[in-house]
């Protein structure tokens, strides 16, 4: 290549470099260098580049898709707002552009008869005071960027979606959220942080947030599938739900000084958590100082398939409402157990599982078939609040059958707490320590290969034989997959015709070598006896089982086992007839034994008397 060529060709890429810049803007884009020519490309659209710092003049709306590039410049708001009433694209291709105001909002996006977008690649937006953007009718989608503000660094009635980028409040107060959710409006967090002094995210439904969730009645969603809310430094929860809103967790963190994770109960009579529904299916949910869920919220739904909830107090805290666990890791780091009442705060320390009526005194209904519980005690259920019999009567407790592990484990001497505090009953799980006081009907300890105890469901065993000999067994309660030894001794003359184990569905279970494995259902042993040298009698019936499963046990009488009677014998004559007794001192009977063509034929003879 000649001189004159590289010397173009040089040239061309330095106008592209000019022109486009590092940030792919197009060679259409509009240069910016006052605020009359930013004023004119959001009002038509297009691309364009910010070559000096603005001053915004007056409020000013965004009609045409537009995408600026704040090349490291700075556009100042003041009192004024940027409406979004299109596509908008922000971005920085330098990295010390922003966007910035003192007092309202400065960007708001969708209005009366408008609807907008705007898209956050990179660049600052920036309030020195009050609030940074709002979404009425629209879209946030943060790609990238940060957002900051001393409160309410977004206040969305509309959708947010966080792929990306930074969300940061300064404000110290529990109740000035980094992000606000308002009627019907939906946050989706795929990436990204939130971060606050004060608190995270709130879940409200009301035009006032100061109203706590009473007001309209529609709620708002939260639907965290990665990245990370935070809440350090003043005792904050990186999530608070309010009335009729619903909080689902599938990935990333939530992480805060106070309660991760939290509703409300009724306050002043106002019943601001009321319906509140929070659903983890993964993720991590960790409190530093309290539970990692609180749930006071009346007639609330918890649902926990997967995730891990580790709490400096307990891992989770129901004090009113359901809650259906099928999996998940709960942790507390408390290294003692502690319960004290409290009506406006959670109770307990040192358990997984905490159920501990409000003084609210609403039902709770708690369900667990999965997960592993590690704390003092991974289950405690309490009365911190002396409630009364009737209103603890409304709570009740199941640990039922695994759908998944279902382990609890206690770093200290107890597995479990009850207190009268309403019904509860153990169906399933493996404990460090004996369960067997609140055990289901039917149900019973086993212990495993490392020393624990396994809750399973216990069948019972039973045994009928007719005359001639006696049956035993080794055990009359049994776990399914346990060897029962079956012993049937005939008496002399006598043998075994028949040997069988039969469960109350009517299925033989196979007995090999006196010994069966018991099946998943109560059990019926039977034994036929018969004569040795008889023909072997038509196989009987074989009782099974006609109560309920955990009924008392009722052996037919026609079943029960008489054993015979054994008679004495004397002498064997030389004809092989078996010589005895009579009742009379001078009367005997010979027994002969004939065999003719395969029959045996007995007759009677008198015994000649003795001089």
């Amino acid at each position: 290549m000649n001189k004159v060529k590289v010397f173009i060709f040089g040239l061309a890429l330095a106008l592209a470099v000019a022109v486009f810049g590092a940030n792919n803007v197009s060679a259409a884009a509009v240069q910016i260098n006052d605020v009359s020519g930013l004023v004119s490309a959001m009002s038509n659209g297009g691309e364009a580049i910010l070559n000096a710092d603005i001053t915004l003049d007056y409020s000013r709306a965004i009609s045409n898709p537009f995408v600026l590039d704040l090349n490291g410049h700075t556009i100042t708001t003041g009192d004024k707002t940027i409406v979004v009433r299109s596509d908008f694209t922000l971005k920085d291709s330098v990295g010390t552009g922003a966007v910035t105001g003192n007092e309202g909002f400065i960007f708001i996006i969708g209005d009366t008869g408008y609807t907008g977008t705007m898209t956050m690649e990179s660049g600052l937006v920036s309030a020195e005071a009050d609030y940074g953007i709002e979404t009425i009718n629209g879209e946030l989608i943060l790609n990238g960027g940060k957002i900051y503000a001393p409160e309410f660094a977004v206040y969305n009635y509309g959708k947010f979606t966080i792929n990306g980028g930074l969300v940061e409040a300064a404000s110290a107060e529990p109740s000035d959220p980094a992000v606000g959710n308002r009627t019907g409006g939906v946050i989706e967090m795929n990436d990204g942080k939130v971060v606050a002094l004060g608190a995270g995210v709130g879940i409200a439904n009301s035009f006032d947030y100061g109203d706590h969730g009473e007001g309209t009645g529609i709620g708002s969603t939260l639907i965290v599938n990665g990245g990370e809310i935070s809440a350090i430094g003043t005792g904050g929860s990186a999530v608070t739900a309010y009335k009729n809103c619903s909080v689902t967790i599938n990935g990333g963190t939530l992480i805060s000084d106070s309660t991760a994770l939290i509703s409300n109960g009724s306050i002043s009579g106002k019943s601001e958590g009321t319906n509140a529904k929070f659903t983890i299916t993964g993720g991590e949910i960790i409190s530093n100082n309290g539970p990692a869920i609180y749930a006071p919220q009346p007639n609330g739904e918890t649902t926990i398939s997967g995730g891990v909830l580790h709490g400096q107090d307990s891992a989770i805290e129901i004090r009113a409402g359901s809650a259906n666990i099928t999996g998940g890791t709960f942790i507390s780091d408390a290294t003692t157990y502690v319960i004290n009442s409290n009506s406006s705060g959670s109770t307990t320390k040192g358990a997984a599982v905490a159920i501990a009526q409000h003084n609210t005194m609403l039902p709770i209904e708690v369900h667990i078939c999965g997960g592993h519980f590690r704390a003092v005690v991974p289950l405690s259920v309490t009365n911190p609040q002396g409630n009364d019999t009737e209103a603890v009567a409304q709570v009740s407790a199941s640990i039922d059958q695994p759908c998944g592990e279902l382990y609890f484990e206690s770093t200290g001497d107890s597995s479990v707490v009850f207190e009268n505090a309403g019904n509860v009953v153990i169906r399933g799980g493996i404990f460090d320590y004996s369960v067997a006081d609140y055990l289901g009907e039917g149900y019973g300890e086993r212990a495993t290969d490392d020393g624990r105890l396994e809750v399973l469901r216990q069948y019972n065993l039973r045994t009928v034989a007719n005359n001639g000999g006696e049956l035993t067994i080794s055990q009359t309660k049994a776990f399914e997959g346990d060897t029962i030894n079956v012993d049937a001794e005939p008496d002399l003359a006598y043998e075994v015709k028949r040997l069988a184990a039969v469960g109350g569905s009517g299925t033989e279970a196979q007995i090999s070598n006196d010994e069966f494995t018991m099946p998943a259902e109560n059990v019926t042993v039977a034994a036929t006896f018969g004569f040795v040298s008889s023909p072997a009698p038509a196989p009987e019936p074989i009782p099974t089982w006609d109560e309920p499963d955990d009924g008392p046990e009722q052996v037919p009488a026609a079943a029960r086992n008489k054993k015979a009677t054994a008679v004495e014998y004397e002498e064997i004559n030389e004809n092989g007839g078996i010589v005895v007794p009579n009742t009379s001192d001078d009367l005997a009977i010979y027994i002969v034994t004939l065999f003719i063509s395969g029959f045996g034929l007995t007759m009677v003879v008198p015994k000649p008397r003795k001089n």
